[in-house]
């Protein structure tokens, strides 16, 4: 007997490794093969000087990669044909994103794609916002006949912020291998052996990835990337939070999702304040303002995903210890704060660093013709 259950131990250990190994080796070998060939299909991401740090024409081909390295082992893992919906779904994001990549769209052309890939999502999974949890300690938060447009409006609030943080070498894909991990050992708590498969699925594309994608990166994951990201965090969120019986407060989720989700809402309120378009690029980011007072690209980096694994940390000691939806989101707005008052701080910095740098210049050129 107790060979037996060894015997299934192993096994099911095995059935895990090739879950993480199996999506990792096919990611791998797709941007070895496709990296000579990005010029050819037009897939190359040239510097601009305004916003983009890279020095030389990058492949922007790591969203096309990781849809190959997740799609071709679902041939091998019958278990995974459940998820048709979201896979689908990926097809879609991940096509949008390819010709965003490819030919350039306009904000409402690349939102109206986005919407229909969460419709598809919603109609084929039947995953939606039904509940915000207990907030504010007066009641449970319901959407009642409005889940699907919120579950829309949320899920598109996730594809761009992936998208919009995607600006560093390494960075969107740490914080999202962060917290596929984290959805992995929140699905584990709540009794959803499938998902932890699927984060397992998601971890190892991700690595093969950060393998060509970290500092000094060799490829870019594009919008196809960035919005395929985007949607399957979404969906993880709904299916850990919205199953009926789940111990995952809705609000924990948004922890392992709260910086790319706070610096999306700040720098638009900020756009929307100024009179900008919300979706006009510019260098407001978090990754962008500590790029800007000194830190290494890789140091931003590694801060950021440190960051994303606090919160996460936090919504996991949530849910052991059972805190309530109120003590998480409490968690949340503090972090909300700090994340809006360090902004403000490190701008106040920033400009005093620039004004010092141009006092320095103007005394130096002072110098050097007037004296």
């Amino acid at each position: 007997m107790e060979g037996i259950l060894i015997s299934s131990g192993f096994s099911e250990l095995f059935k895990h490794l090739n879950t993480l190994f199996t999506p990792f080796f096919v990611t791998y070998a797709v941007v070895v093969s496709l990296i000579p060939r990005a010029k050819q299909v037009g897939l190359i991401d040239s510097p601009d000087g305004i916003r983009k740090f890279h020095k030389r024409p990058t492949p922007v081909i790591g969203g096309v990669c990781m849809l190959a390295g997740l799609l071709v082992p679902v041939l091998l893992f019958p278990s995974l044909h459940d998820f048709a919906g979201l896979f689908l779904a990926m097809l879609l994001a991940a096509g949008v994103g390819f010709f965003d990549d490819r030919f350039g769209l306009n904000y409402v052309s690349r939102v109206s794609f986005q919407i229909a890939a969460v419709v598809l999502m919603v109609l084929l999974d039947g995953e939606s916002l039904r509940s915000f949890g207990n907030l504010f300690g007066s009641g449970t938060i319901l959407t009642c006949g409005f889940s699907v447009p919120v579950t829309i409006f949320c899920a598109v609030g996730v594809m761009n912020a992936m998208n919009m943080i995607d600006g560093l070498d390494g960075l969107a894909g740490g914080i999202a291998m962060a917290a596929f991990a984290a959805f992995g050992v929140l699905a584990w708590l709540n009794d959803m052996p499938l998902l932890v498969m699927l984060s397992l699925y998601f971890c190892g594309t991700l690595a093969a990835f950060l393998r060509f994608n970290w500092f000094p990166s060799k490829i870019f994951m594009g919008d196809a990337g960035s919005m395929m990201l985007g949607l399957v965090l979404a969906w993880f969120a709904l299916a850990l939070s919205q199953h009926r019986g789940s111990s995952v407060s809705p609000v924990a989720v948004l922890l392992v999702l709260a910086l790319p989700v706070t610096d999306t809402i700040t720098v638009m309120i900020r756009r929307l304040l100024r009179g900008k378009n919300p979706f006009h690029a510019d260098r407001t980011h978090l990754h962008y303002i500590l790029a800007a007072t000194g830190l290494s690209q890789r140091n931003v980096v590694f801060l950021m995903i440190f960051m994303t694994l606090v919160s996460s940390s936090v919504a996991i000691a949530g849910t052991i210890l059972k805190w309530s939806d109120t003590q998480l989101f409490s968690f949340y707005m503090a972090g909300f704060a700090l994340y809006v008052s360090g902004i403000f701080r490190l701008q106040t910095l920033l400009t005093n660093i620039i004004r010092l740098r141009e006092m320095t210049f103007m005394r130096v050129f002072y110098r050097k013709w007037f004296s």
